[in-house]
């Protein structure tokens, strides 16, 4: 399975490095969050977010809730894991809350055991903002998707 979910993976961060190089953006810090458990149903997954806005000093400068929704081939079952994204905006330092919206993108993962998935998305206030994978998604349990995924993020405060 992880021989299968590697290229997908590498293929997807190459595409989303070069869309954000393409469109000239500035990379204004990264966006940490911890993911609930999920149980996939087969054409989708449903997991809560709690996040965190680091600036590039790594200093927490916002705090986001949200949900993200995975549709696609989706089996098995997670426990709780950890994404980290790096985010790009079109000029550096947005205003406290302008990261919350609606992000849509692909998405593959897999897990035996420890396993891992990426996320390339793009959307926010007015679809400005790009979340690319920094690290892949850390969780544990037995676990396959592979589809379109939703993120609805709002700031916490």
């Amino acid at each position: 399975m992880k021989k299968l979910l590697m290229p997908v993976l590498a293929m997807a961060t190459m595409i989303g490095a070069s869309a954000a190089h393409a469109q000239n953006r500035v990379q204004i810090g990264t966006l940490n969050c911890t993911v609930s458990p999920g149980i996939g149903m087969i054409i989708s997954e449903r997991k809560d977010l709690a996040c965190n806005l680091n600036n590039r000093a790594g200093n927490i400068v916002d705090t986001y809730v949200g949900v993200i929704q995975t549709y696609g081939l989706e089996l098995g079952k997670t426990e709780g894991g950890y994404m980290s994204w790096a985010v790009f905006a079109p000029t550096e330092g947005p205003k406290k809350g302008t990261l919350a919206g609606n992000y849509v993108g692909v998405s593959a993962g897999a897990s035996a055991g420890v396993g891992g998935a990426a996320n390339i998305l793009a959307g926010g206030s007015d679809r400005a903002f790009q979340l690319q994978p920094l690290s892949l998604e850390g969780n544990k349990g037995i676990n396959i998707a592979v589809g379109i995924s939703e993120l609805k993020l709002r700031a916490s405060q």
